[in-house]
Formats: C-alpha cells, structure tokens, sequence
C-alpha cells in the first residue's frame, strides 16, 4: 500500500487514524471491492459530472456508476499522479476494454425506437446527436492512427483533458456533434458498428504507436482511456434518455474511473472528489473532473 497511500497522505488529502481505515478508504475511492462490495460509489446530495459543457449528471442517488466486484493490486502512475487498478498491463487490455465498452452502446444503440431519435438527450442535442457525438470515440482513434507523432506531448489520459479543454469550445464541439449525426446517414446503427469496426481494424496492428490528437503527440495507449470515458459517460446519458436500464461493464467502469480520479487530481480538485466519495462533503454544483 505504500504508493499509493503515500501519495494520499503526502499530497495533505487525507489522515487516518489506522492502516485499516486508509485500506478501506483507498479501495472504496477505486472501487476495488473486497470488503467494501456492498458500497457504491454514491455522491451524498450532489451530482457527478464527468463529462463538462454538456450538463450530464448523475444523481445522487443513481447507481449508474456502481464497480461490480473487483480484485486486482493498485497501480500509482508516477507521472500523473493516477492512482487506479492494475489489470494485465499492456496495450491488449485497453483495446479489449475499448472493444467492451464499444460493444455495450452499441447495445443501448440497438434499443433506439424509431420516435426516440429526435428526443432530447443532453443539453441541446437530440438522441442522434448524442450518438453522432459517441460515433467519434470510434472515428478519432482511426482517424488518429493514421497520423503519426514525432515526439510525445502528452502522457497520459488525465492529461490529456487538461490540455484538450483549453483548446475547445462549446460551438466547436456543438458543429462537431452536429456533423457527426449527418454523417450517421439513414441507418445509424449500421454506421456506428461500421466506425467502430474501422477502428477496431486499425487497433489490430503491432506495437503502441505515437499519434497525433488533438492535444498533441501521444502514445495510443495512454490516448485510448480517453474514448473509454467518452464511451461509458455517453452510454449512461443515452440510456438515460431513452429510458433503458443500463449498468456499466466492470472494466469499463473502472478505466473510466481512474481516468477520472487522476484528472481531479491533476486539476487540484482530488481532495474534493475524496471528500465526496467518502461521503464527508458534496461536491459544489455544476462540478466536472474532466
């Protein structure tokens, strides 16, 4: 437990009187399970909003963005200070993750009646927005992959935000979405299992290339977490607006959630995420990690 909980303690987020509340804490923060499989991760009297300008929330007391039980050590990210599950390293496991996740809209996609497409669905757009919009965590990656970095800007997915949210705006990502849905064409099922089969298909080749995103030059691996999160906040919000019940596949909560906890981190908010975790304060209204 040293790393990460030095990281805790060090970096003033917290004081515990005994090792045993510091391992509770740490894995109810992460969601790893064991003893704490009866918890949620539940924001006491607030919403958690992980994708900002779109006012997506999830309520209080949803359990949208519940962590099945989890096993598995802790990882501590030096360069980002991330704190967060360590699975079987290596690229394969965030494109299978990717590749879950992609599976589990599709899903949501696949339940769309025919009146729903021009209801509203997060903020101003309708439900094809939104689903234009989730079409471009497949596009981006192949799109991404055909453009190659000389030298790596960004390291890792927490990072990314930072540097991504400064170069964007509401219009932007409004005309973006907007696009995205004319490109969906007559049959937008049928288009968005054929992005992500694009994407899948240029995921497939050797090594963890350096591309080029839209906050520079990154290596695939640490770009890929971010369409995780894209995927899986989407994929509530589109649940939500068409009225299907929908729970989060195990790993693709807990890649979406460490990339979250590292960007509060990174952004100077992770003692407020802890506090709200751990039900000691609530997070102020309108509050975003990413």
């Amino acid at each position: 437990m040293a790393g990460p909980l030095q990281y805790l303690l060090q970096g003033g987020h917290c004081r515990f009187f005994d090792q045993l509340a510091a391992q509770i804490l740490l894995e109810r923060l992460v969601c790893t399970g064991g003893s704490l499989t009866q918890y949620r991760m539940g924001l006491l009297g607030h919403v958690f909003d992980l994708h900002t300008g779109h006012d997506s929330h999830f309520g209080a007391n949803s359990a949208i963005l519940q962590c099945p039980h989890r096993t598995g050590p802790l990882r501590h990210d030096e360069r980002s200070g991330a704190i967060g599950l360590m699975g079987a390293s290596g690229l394969d496991d965030e494109v299978a993750v990717y590749r879950q996740a992609g599976d589990h809209v599709i899903g949501l996609i696949a339940g769309i009646t025919d009146a729903q497409w021009t209801s509203p669905a997060l903020g101003p757009w309708t439900v094809r927005t939104l689903v234009g919009h989730i079409g471009r965590a497949f596009t981006t990656v192949t799109e991404y992959l055909a453009r190659p970095a000389n030298t790596p800007d960004v390291h890792s997915a927490a990072d990314y935000y930072l540097v991504a949210l400064t170069m964007t705006d509401p219009v932007s990502i409004q005309a973006r979405a907007e696009k995205a849905a004319r490109d969906l064409g007559e049959d937008p099922l049928a288009a968005i299992r054929a992005f992500r089969d694009a994407a899948l298909d240029a995921l497939a080749s050797e090594g963890d290339p350096l591309i080029t995103t839209v906050a520079g030059g990154m290596l695939l691996s640490d770009y890929l977490p971010t369409r995780i999160v894209e995927l899986a906040v989407h994929s509530v919000d589109l649940a939500r607006a068409t009225g299907q019940a929908t729970e989060l596949p195990a790993a693709v909560c807990d890649s979406a959630l460490q990339v979250a906890v590292a960007a509060a981190g990174r952004r100077g908010q992770g003692q407020s995420v802890l506090l709200a975790l751990t039900g000691r304060k609530p997070l102020p209204d309108g509050f975003s990690v990413v």
